[in-house]
């Protein structure tokens, strides 16, 4: 986009073009047109004159009848008028038949046969209009006119005389220098014109918006340094006002945001005190990949012990990022441990932690999906319950089971409680259970494709005989390679539970 600077230099330079055409057009015409009329009526009046006087010549001779009878005569005083008046001009005098009576100068001005249809013009015109001559235009420099001379008991004669017009182009010459000088002036007075208005008015604004570029990159401590005491002056003082009442609010910001820093990685400390501490049964050994998307996160993740050899693991993915989902984490903590003793039943632990955060979703706009497990390590059986969570696997030889169940999500509505049914299956020894967020299966590459749960099952079965700890790290280098450049999205959490054959282990 052009600048404001070069629009109104094309705009000023459209309107100098007029402006300059305008009055160029204006004193061409005018100056033309007054040279041509002066001149016009100049050679009309000495037209008008000479031909007044030869014709009282010529009454005269028509009214002495001895003269008039003497062709001679005749031709001796009209050659004496024509001399006398026609001083300045060379004249020809010939008859309608093409008999020539006097030439004053023959080598410059001779006669020519063309003369005779412009001399029976003139008679014409004459004797219907009573024009005592006509004039016609030999060339740019000259005007012919041509006068009939009415003679009783003689052909009409013609008096043709040439008037000098040469002087006109010396005049017009004189115009177009004027004319020239006239241009240059106001193309000077334009430039100069148009220095004074940038100075005044672009160089400001470039100023200004030139600054202005510097605050929106982050340069806050710009000023503009004008010196103006008209609008422009108020324009400068207002903007490092402003520059400086942005500069203190960035810097309280980064002072504000610096003890933010420092408050989310205490509360991330914090929260990495409420995930449970690994450690090994004589029924499974467990391991847990925890990775938020920010110093806090939403994924929340515990193991419960339950007492008659039953553990409980439970994961929940709060919807949104940041400190609120995070703090509704340490919310959930504390609602599962009390509860988590009390049911035995996964479907039946949903349902009261539904009961509690039915209303979540329309107070705070938050909600979180969830699975929970129970494992009975006595009697080797696993509970379920997937309450909208992403899909749980058992792991068994080259087979995976889906763990999955009809569920909701919590935090909806207290009158869901309905939805929540649980699943049970035997364990068997070297049997993975394997729970994850989202986080996982959702992850997105560069080229905005998903890692997917038909990947995630590969990648499983692929290394099915591995430790839980061995799996995780081939689960993560696949996903690292899946990733690439790509940037986390979301939090991570997968947990891996392999079953053991508690009569070869060692008591916890």
């Amino acid at each position: 986009m052009k600048s404001l600077g070069v629009k109104l230099g094309i705009l000023y330079i459209f309107l100098s073009i007029i402006n300059v055409s305008f009055f160029t057009i204006l004193i061409h015409e005018n100056q033309i047109d007054l040279i041509t009329k002066v001149k016009k009526y100049e050679t009309i009046e000495l037209a008008t004159d000479i031909t007044s006087e030869i014709n009282l010549t010529i009454q005269e001779i028509n009214l002495n009848s001895q003269e008039s009878k003497n062709k001679a005569v005749i031709e001796y005083k009209i050659i004496d008028k024509c001399n006398s008046i026609l001083t300045k001009s060379n004249y020809i005098l010939f008859t309608i038949e093409g008999e020539v009576i006097y030439e004053f100068a023959h080598d410059a001005f001779p006669f020519n046969k063309s003369y005779l249809w412009e001399a029976q013009n003139a008679i014409t015109r004459k004797e219907f209009s009573n024009k005592p001559y006509t004039a016609s235009f030999f060339s740019d420099k000259e005007i012919h006119f041509y006068v009939p001379l009415a003679i009783e008991n003689m052909s009409t004669i013609i008096l043709l005389f040439q008037l000098d017009i040469s002087d006109i182009h010396d005049k017009l010459e004189t115009v177009y220098r004027m004319i020239f000088i006239f241009i240059l002036f106001i193309i000077l007075f334009h430039i100069l014109f148009g220095i004074i208005l940038h100075r005044i008015v672009v160089f400001p604004i470039n100023i200004l918006a030139k600054k202005s570029g510097e605050i929106s990159k982050g340069l806050y401590q710009t000023r503009v340094d004008l010196n103006r005491v008209d609008e422009f002056g108020t324009l400068t003082d207002a903007f490092n006002q402003m520059a400086q009442s942005i500069q203190d609010k960035i810097e309280y910001l980064d002072t504000m945001n610096e003890r933010m820093k420092l408050e989310l990685q205490m509360a991330g400390e914090v929260q990495k005190s409420i995930y449970p501490q690994l450690r090994k049964t004589k029924y499974f050994d467990i391991a847990i990949y925890h990775k938020p998307l920010r110093e806090v996160s939403g994924d929340y993740h515990d193991i419960f012990t339950l007492g008659n050899d039953k553990f409980g693991c439970f994961i929940a993915d709060v919807s949104g990022h940041g400190v609120s989902a995070a703090l509704i984490t340490m919310l959930i903590k504390e609602k599962c441990e009390e509860i988590a003793d009390i049911h035995m039943d996964t479907k039946d632990f949903f349902q009261h932690l539904n009961t509690f955060f039915g209303n979540l979703i329309q107070k705070y706009d938050k909600f979180f999906t969830s699975f929970y497990t129970i494992i009975d390590g006595k009697n080797q059986t696993l509970t379920f319950t997937n309450a909208g969570q992403s899909f749980a696997f058992l792991l068994r030889g080259t087979e995976i089971v889906n763990l999955n169940t009809n569920g909701t999500m919590i935090g909806v509505s207290q009158q869901l409680n309905h939805l929540f049914e649980s699943g049970n299956l035997p364990l068997n020894r070297d049997d993975k259970i394997i729970i994850f967020s989202d986080g996982i299966n959702e992850m997105f590459n560069a080229n905005r494709k998903q890692y997917g749960i038909k990947r995630l099952k590969e990648v499983i079965l692929s290394n099915a005989l591995l430790s839980c700890n061995e799996l995780i790290d081939s689960i993560l280098a696949d996903l690292s390679t899946f990733k690439g450049d790509a940037e986390q999205k979301d939090d991570e959490t997968l947990i891996i539970i392999e079953m053991k054959n508690p009569d070869m282990s060692d008591s916890p």
